[in-house]
């Protein structure tokens, strides 16, 4: 099990109701939506319980690395979401999905599970009975390409040319590396 805090194994024990959170990033602003009855708080960010999402696959915790794609659904028949990714390309924009469990006030206890995704695309969808708007996700892996042999710190470089500097200053690069657009 994940090194929880007391009050999350407690939750857990007591099967309280765990909610998605879903924060996208997207190019007119950032959206937060929960698929709880109601609007969540955590974080300090208010989550809209809005009824606009329909399905977010169950969440799996894994600790090896692996590349993940998920589909998230929204309804169409409020045409917010569709007007969010039919007027401007949201692709390679940023998804952030956490699973968090809550009290009996159904206030947030703490995080179960948070995963970043970026978009790789969407699609709308009208068969007369359902509208629904759905977007593909994958998480940061399904970017990440290696090549054998490339040299990726400082030790590693100067190994082969041991008078340069090229990879000095890359402990300060920001590990929270944004893949995509902005």
């Amino acid at each position: 099990m994940k090194g929880y805090n007391q009050a999350i194994k407690d939750a857990l024990a007591n099967d309280n109701p765990t909610v998605t959170l879903i924060e996208m990033a997207l190019k007119n602003g950032t959206i937060l939506l929960t698929t709880a009855a109601h609007d969540i708080t955590h974080n300090a960010n208010e989550y809209l319980a809005s009824g606009l999402v329909l399905d977010i696959p169950s969440s799996q915790n894994q600790k090896e690395l692996n590349i993940e794609s998920v589909q998230v659904e929204f309804t169409a028949a409020d045409p917010t979401i569709l007007a969010l990714f039919s007027n401007e390309n949201q692709v390679n924009r940023r998804v952030k999905i956490i699973e968090v469990i809550l009290d009996d006030e159904h206030q947030v206890i703490g995080e179960l599970l948070s995963k970043n995704f970026t978009i790789n695309s969407w699609a709308d969808e009208d068969d007369g009975e359902q509208a629904t708007v759905s977007i593909e996700l994958s998480n940061w892996a399904g970017y990440f390409k290696t090549l054998r042999g490339i040299r990726t710190t400082q030790a590693s470089f100067s190994r082969f040319y041991p008078d340069t500097t090229s990879f000095i200053n890359s402990k300060d690069i920001d590990i929270d590396q944004k893949w995509g657009g902005e």
